[in-house]
C-alpha cells in the first residue's frame, strides 16, 4: 500500500483503488444485472471490474504512483437507465463527462461518491492515515460513458443478440458473421455474433464470453485459413461442438448439448 507522499498533491490523479488498496483485478458494487436497486437512494447502483479499467505506473515498483481509470459500472436495461440523461446527443456511441462543464461535474460528483461508498470499509481498514477522508477529496477529472440503445449508430453490432428477421436464420449467423464479407479475407471472432450448440445441437441465439470468440476463431483458421483441428482435442468433441457445419443433416444428427 502506499503512504501519501508529502503534500499529497500529486493524488489529485490518483489511482487511489490501487495505490492504496492495491486492487488490480476483480468486481465491486451491485452483481451484474438488468434490474438492481440500490440504498443509495439518488446515487448511482455501480457494477464495476478493476481490471476493465486503463491505468499507468511511474515506475515497476510495488508502491509507484499509478493514475488512470477504473470501469465504474458495466450493466445494462433497467440498470443502465440512470445513467440515460448523461448522453444527450446520440451522434457518437459515447460521451465525456468533464468535471470542466456544471453538467459533468455533478455527474462525476455523484459516481465518484457512490464509489467511495462500496470501498468506505476498505479505507478505513488502512493504517497511518484517513484514507477515507484523502479519497473522498479527489474528484475526477472526466470519465467516458457508453449508453447503447436503439438510438445509437451501429446499435445491433454490439449486443449479444440478433435482430429477428427474415434475412438470415439463426442457425446461419455464427457461420456467416465469420466471413461477413465472402471471399474477402477478412473475419470475426467474436463473443456477441458467435452462437454454442442449443439442446438439439444446431446453432441458435445462446452466447458464451468466451467460447463463442474462441469456436469463431477456430473455425476461421481451419476453414478459411487451412490450418489443422489441434490434436488435443478430441475428434468427436471437435466436430460435435466446434466445427461449423454448413449441411442441415451435418447439423440434425447431433445430440448436441443444451446451454443455460
Amino acid at each position: 500500500m502506499l503512504t501519501p507522499p508529502e503534500g499529497s498533491s500529486r493524488l489529485h490523479r490518483s489511482a487511489w483503488w490501487r495505490n492504496i488498496l492495491n486492487l488490480t483485478s476483480g468486481a465491486f458494487g451491485a452483481p451484474f444485472s438488468s434490474n438492481t436497486s440500490t440504498t443509495l437512494e439518488q446515487l448511482p447502483a455501480l457494477s464495476g471490474r478493476y481490471h476493465d479499467g486503463h491505468t499507468r505506473c511511474d515506475g515497476a515498483e510495488a508502491a509507484t504512483l499509478c493514475r488512470g481509470f477504473v470501469e465504474a459500472t458495466y450493466t445494462y436495461a433497467s440498470s443502465a437507465r440512470y445513467f440515460l440523461t448523461e448522453q444527450l446527443s446520440t451522434s457518437s456511441p459515447y460521451v465525456v463527462l468533464n468535471s470542466t462543464t456544471s453538467m459533468g461535474r455533478f455527474a462525476l460528483d455523484l459516481i465518484h461518491t457512490s464509489l467511495l461508498s462500496y470501498h468506505v470499509d476498505a479505507l478505513s481498514a488502512v493504517a497511518g492515515y484517513n484514507a477515507t477522508a484523502l479519497v473522498e477529496a479527489l474528484r475526477p477529472e472526466f470519465a467516458i460513458l457508453s449508453y447503447w440503445g436503439p438510438q445509437t449508430p451501429g446499435y445491433g453490432g454490439a449486443v449479444h443478440q440478433t435482430r429477428k428477421g427474415p434475412l438470415i436464420s439463426v442457425e446461419e449467423e455464427a457461420p456467416a458473421a465469420m466471413a461477413p464479407f465472402g471471399e474477402e479475407r477478412v473475419y470475426v471472432a467474436n463473443e456477441a455474433f458467435g452462437a454454442l450448440r442449443g439442446h438439439d445441437g444446431v446453432l441458435g441465439g445462446h452466447h458464451g464470453w468466451a467460447e463463442c470468440s474462441l469456436v469463431m476463431a477456430e473455425n476461421v483458421l481451419v476453414q478459411r485459413l487451412g490450418l489443422s483441428p489441434p490434436s488435443w482435442v478430441n475428434a468427436s468433441v471437435y466436430d460435435e461442438y466446434v466445427k461449423f457445419h454448413a449441411e442441415t443433416a451435418q447439423r440434425e444428427r447431433r445430440a448436441g448439448w443444451h446451454q443455460g
